[in-house]
């Protein structure tokens, strides 16, 4: 499962809690088009990445690929896309 989360000063933050690992993985806080980036990067349909960044002007947290349940977002994927371990070693 993936998130957006909008922080303040119109920063953002993606928290993802892979299926295959226990570990959690997130972004550093986006300015907006590093943020655009990531989704992009995700591989999301524009159309999709439009609803996130709607989603988020109403609400201060979104799911990611929630309304599609054909949506999984892998360890690799995520990693390459900026997502890094928020567990401490």
């Amino acid at each position: 499962m993936v998130c957006a989360r909008r922080e303040i000063g119109g920063a953002y933050r993606l928290p993802a809690q892979p299926l295959d690992t226990e570990v959690p993985l997130a972004t550093k806080t986006l300015k907006v088009q590093a943020f655009a980036k990531t989704l992009k990067a995700l591989d999301l349909a524009d159309a999709q990445m439009s609803r996130t960044r709607k989603s988020l002007e109403d609400a201060s947290e979104t799911q990611i690929g929630f309304m599609s349940a054909a949506r999984i977002f892998s360890v690799p994927d995520l990693i390459a896309a900026g997502f890094e371990s928020t567990s401490p070693d």
